[in-house]
């Protein structure tokens, strides 16, 4: 569901005309709050254009009606704001001293590096390393900021001569896997499994790719289809600081990915 502002941005940030979609795209950034209580009529009259050209820019977006795209965005929008309170105090409170907030954010993020060095299997992280050696066809996958660490792993093997896939926009994502095959590995970030509830999980099975899972949720149902499985960060789901901390955690693991595939193979 979070893709939703993404593929706004992403048609913001790459589309060279800036046509009619264009505009629309723009409008909706800039009010994207108000999004989720218009209706069609109004955002068309926002964006001074037609309803028709509304439903046809939600359909490119990938999106079957405006009423699921505003759906998304209200989703999305509560997932940000459950986000801020990584700390019991921060969703309650509005008089937090600053020095406090500095202090747990780090303290968050400190816990959860901790946790992974303590729990990261090195055996497992190295059979992926091996994985990837081996293979040619490698594709990553994940949703939102998952996936924009799978462009920065995508970047350090390119500089090592090794070439993979980390495509952002899921539709893409889509695309390739059902173009893979038994010879392909794919391997999916994701901090809280959430990539589970979409339909790549069962294009990745249907293609008979080797898959590999780097997750911090140890709960979620895909893990059994994965060959396999590096569990990293705090598994704790139920904790506000779960995302948070679990982003840099990742962080980690692929910059770790990045040293050890230098040490073990050039």
């Amino acid at each position: 569901m979070g893709e939703v502002i993404y593929r706004l941005l992403f048609f913001v940030n790459s589309n060279k005309e800036k046509d009619v979609y264009y505009t629309i795209a723009w409008t909706m950034l800039q009010n994207i709050k108000e999004v989720p209580r218009l209706n069609i009529n109004q955002l068309a009259d926002m964006c001074y254009t037609s309803t028709s050209t509304i439903s046809r820019f939600i359909k490119k977006l990938g999106y079957e009606s405006f009423g699921d795209f505003k759906e998304k965005v209200e989703l999305v929008l509560g997932y940000y704001k459950r986000d801020i309170s990584f700390h019991p105090d921060f969703g309650e409170k509005s008089d937090i001293d600053p020095s406090s907030m500095v202090k747990n954010f780090y303290g968050v993020i400190n816990n959860h590096l901790k946790e992974t060095c303590n729990n990261l299997d090195i055996r497992k992280l190295d059979k992926l390393l091996e994985l990837i050696y081996q293979h040619k066809k490698i594709n990553f996958f994940g949703m939102q900021f998952s996936q924009y660490m799978s462009m920065e792993i995508q970047a350090k093997l390119l500089a090592l001569g090794k070439f993979v896939t980390a495509f952002v926009d899921v539709k893409e994502q889509l695309k390739c896997a059902e173009e893979s095959d038994e010879g392909s590995l794919a391997i999916i970030l994701s901090i809280a499994g959430r990539v589970g509830k979409t339909d790549l999980v069962n294009k990745i099975k249907e293609s008979k790719s080797k898959l590999v899972v780097i997750t911090q949720n140890p709960k979620v149902d895909f893990l059994e289809d994965a060959d396999l499985v590096i569990l990293f960060g705090n598994k704790n789901t139920d904790k506000e600081e779960f995302l948070l901390g679990g982003r840099y955690a990742l962080l980690s693991i692929i910059d770790l990915m990045y040293y050890r595939y230098v040490f073990l193979y050039n």
